[in-house]
């Protein structure tokens, strides 16, 4: 009796190590490090939203220096990868830029809509630390698409031109 128990428990362990082997395949160590990166761009970007809503333009910049080092880091991290993805790591790179997306939008949006509050000292600076941003933002986009296999190619495309379009946008607040 006791022998059967004990065989249904490793039994058990075996089947629920096998399944959670076959659910959560991780991506490779290469895709790892720029989800990574990423990832870090997405939480400067939490910290970011809130001190140009509510903080002074100290706080501002120095949080804005966070977001433009997290991009140069993702920059290196996923420019590294010089080789074709798989589907299923280039779906998890996609669902990471699903979530920067519409983050970048709304900080964007927030530092265009308090345009009126700058001196146009401050706008000036804010112009260029707007395109200096989007230029690192580019070159993480163009190395993405280097390593998205061509049938994930769209998805990813579909949320840099959104990415694109809000820094446009931006820019031309700040143009006027």
């Amino acid at each position: 009796m006791h022998f059967f128990f004990a065989l249904v428990a490793v039994c058990s362990i075996i089947l629920s190590v096998t399944n959670a082997a076959t659910i959560h395949k991780r991506a490779a160590a290469n895709v790892e490090s720029c989800v990574s990166s990423l990832n870090n761009v997405i939480t400067q970007i939490n910290i970011l939203q809130p001190s140009i809503q509510t903080g002074g333009i100290i706080d501002t910049s120095i949080n804005y220096d966070r977001l433009e080092d997290a991009v140069k880091a993702a920059q290196g991290s996923c420019c590294a990868i010089n080789v074709a993805i798989s589907e299923p790591d280039a779906d998890y790179v996609t669902g990471v830029l699903g979530n920067i997306t519409p983050k970048v939008q709304e900080v964007l949006t927030t530092i265009s809509q308090k345009k009126s509050d700058y001196n146009i000292f401050t706008r000036a600076i804010l112009r260029v630390r707007i395109e200096d941003l989007e230029e690192s933002t580019q070159s993480v986009d163009t190395c993405l698409i280097n390593f998205t296999p061509e049938s994930k190619k769209s998805s990813l495309q579909s949320y840099i031109d959104s990415i694109n379009l809000a820094f446009e946008q931006a820019r031309n607040a700040f143009a006027t």
